[in-house]
């Protein structure tokens, strides 16, 4: 009998500092269900899903990141930027827990042409690019590198340009070529 209150008394204290870490995402499955409909292109399903969420608990980072993605897909620009600050207001100056929404809001602020506040999401995500995949990293510089080229600061381009050639982006690799002609 007491091997079982040990060992109960582990899982409560497991599950306690699960909570405390912010581990625990009640809505995973649905949020992750959402996402698998939004890779589909079956928008209507997955926005249905982060919205049933979103009514339940509307600071849920992941849900309002979902839906701001979404929003993206749909061309809807300002409704995802406003989305995707609202997700980032949610955690109060915390770190995003999914850092790649600085690089999707800066994004959608260099698509508006709001260079400057781009360029602040793009630093918010360089600062932690050690936490990102890859992947993310390299189109996260990339990012950075057209930014800082619509904004005129070649040297600045350039260098996050070379920064993603050697993460490995086969874009960058291209565009440093073609620019060495």
């Amino acid at each position: 009998m007491r091997g079982l209150s040990t060992f109960s008394a582990a899982l409560l204290a497991i599950g306690i500092a699960g909570s405390a870490a912010g581990q625990t995402d009640a809505y995973k499955a649905q949020i992750d269900q959402a996402k698998q409909f939004r890779l589909k292109g079956d928008l209507g399903k997955s926005d249905r899903i982060v919205s049933g969420v979103l009514a339940k608990d509307p600071q849920d980072f992941r849900a309002n990141y979902t839906k701001g993605l979404i929003e993206l897909d749909r061309g809807a620009t300002p409704s995802a930027v406003s989305v995707l600050n609202r997700a980032l207001a949610s955690l109060k100056g915390q770190p995003a827990p999914d850092p790649t929404i600085y690089n999707t809001l800066g994004y959608a602020l260099m698509n508006q042409g709001r260079l400057d506040e781009a360029g602040k999401a793009f630093q918010q995500g360089y600062a932690v690019r050690g936490s990102l995949a890859r992947d993310s990293q390299q189109k996260l510089l990339n990012n950075m590198s057209l930014l800082y080229r619509l904004k005129g600061d070649k040297a600045s381009s350039g260098r996050y340009l070379v920064e993603a050639a050697r993460a490995g982006s086969a874009q960058a690799q291209g565009n440093l070529m073609r620019a060495a002609k």
